[in-house]
């Protein structure tokens, strides 16, 4: 729930501003692969949700 908790705060600020405050440079030095993977599955989900599908019978 931490991790969620921190993502979420993340997601909040990125989202609220242009230019992030080098304050977030060490959080985001020390997530970035995991922030990178995040965004990662969900554009993968975003595309799957919009192909049409392949598997109807």
């Amino acid at each position: 729930q931490e991790k969620t908790w921190i993502y979420s705060l993340i997601n909040e600020s990125i989202n609220k501003h242009n230019k992030l405050s080098e304050a977030w440079d060490p959080i985001l030095f020390k997530v970035k692969q995991q922030i990178q993977r995040k965004l990662q599955l969900l554009q993968q989900q975003q595309q799957q949700r919009q192909q049409p599908s392949t598997n109807k019978n």
